[in-house]
């Protein structure tokens, strides 16, 4: 170093030094949340929801059914607060449930105060008052629910995302 030339040598610091300061500020970025913060930041709406092993409809094999709900229930929003509290909204933002809602310990065990119902054919209604959650990122909820119906077990997947 000592035999180069001063421009090289300041050229060569500063990439050093913006190197250093870009690679500090990306892992200062890098921010986690709890699944409890990541509920709460926003309005959550069902995107998908798959039953498995699939149920027969009219002699059809089903695994979507969200497509057996109604346009207006395919439009429900949901809402869980910082302070415990849990709405559900229809498509035109009436609260149809204030319920409470809480995590397990472990932050994988959406438990409500008030069950979500929900009707399809064949299965009739269905109450959900328990969700585990298979994964969250912001703006993305994966959800499955168990139910038995005739002695068959189901598993139903709901994915939510941002309003």
């Amino acid at each position: 170093m000592r035999f180069m030339n001063p421009k090289i040598r300041f050229t060569i610091a500063i990439i050093i030094i913006i190197g250093a300061n870009f690679i500090y500020s990306c892992k200062k970025d890098d921010v986690t949340f709890t699944n409890d913060e990541l509920l709460t930041q926003d309005t959550w709406v069902v995107k998908s929801k798959t039953i498995n092993p699939v149920i027969l409809v009219g002699g059809m094999a089903v695994s979507n059914i969200l497509e057996l709900e109604a346009d207006s229930v395919r439009n429900y929003s949901y809402k869980y607060n910082t302070n415990g509290s849990f709405f559900q909204y229809d498509q035109n933002d009436n609260v149809i449930l204030q319920a409470s809602w809480q995590l397990s310990s472990n932050q994988t065990e959406l438990s409500l105060s008030q069950p979500l119902v929900f009707t399809y054919p064949i299965m009739g209604d269905i109450y959900v008052s328990a969700l585990k959650i298979e994964s969250i990122t912001p703006g993305y909820i994966n959800t499955l629910v168990s139910c038995n119906y005739e002695g068959i077990d189901y598993i139903i997947q709901t994915i939510f995302e941002s309003k």
